[in-house]
């Protein structure tokens, strides 16, 4: 065989070492992990008006003051909002907000924004949604 180098690159979540130690015990002594920082306001709203622009749109200003306020710069927030709104229309989203308001679910208080109808329906429905277990969370 030839002795080239050989890498493998993967990402994950903060547990990633945890659950990679409990697969395999010397999995510290295989990889080489590497800690992602957040990023500034800067770079986070540079990701999204990069990415936005390869796919022909566009963030307003506030737009990206609210994703900054979601995201506080954690790459993995990042990228749950991108995905969310990457290959979507704008009518797609619509669609799912008319939706969403003919059953009463949701209501717009201001343009742009939408709101449960339900005082605590988002901490009702936290509360309710499956969860996942990282039994080596650090």
């Amino acid at each position: 065989m030839y002795k080239l180098p050989f890498f493998i690159v993967g990402s994950g979540l903060p547990n990633l070492p945890g659950v990679l130690t409990k697969s395999k015990s010397y999995a510290e002594r295989l990889f080489h992990y590497q800690t992602l920082a957040n990023l500034t306001r800067e770079q986070t709203d540079e990701v999204f008006m990069q990415t936005a622009a390869k796919n022909g749109r566009t963030f307003t200003t506030d737009a990206l003051g609210v994703l900054w306020e979601q995201t506080k710069g954690y790459p993995y927030f990042i990228q749950a909002y991108g995905a969310a709104a990457l290959g979507k229309t704008t009518t797609q989203i619509s669609n799912t907000r008319q939706i969403l308001m003919a059953h009463g679910l949701i209501y717009s208080p201001s343009f742009g924004r939408a709101a449960f109808t339900v005082p605590g329906m988002g901490d009702f429905i936290r509360r309710h949604e499956p969860t996942t277990e990282f039994p080596h969370a650090e």
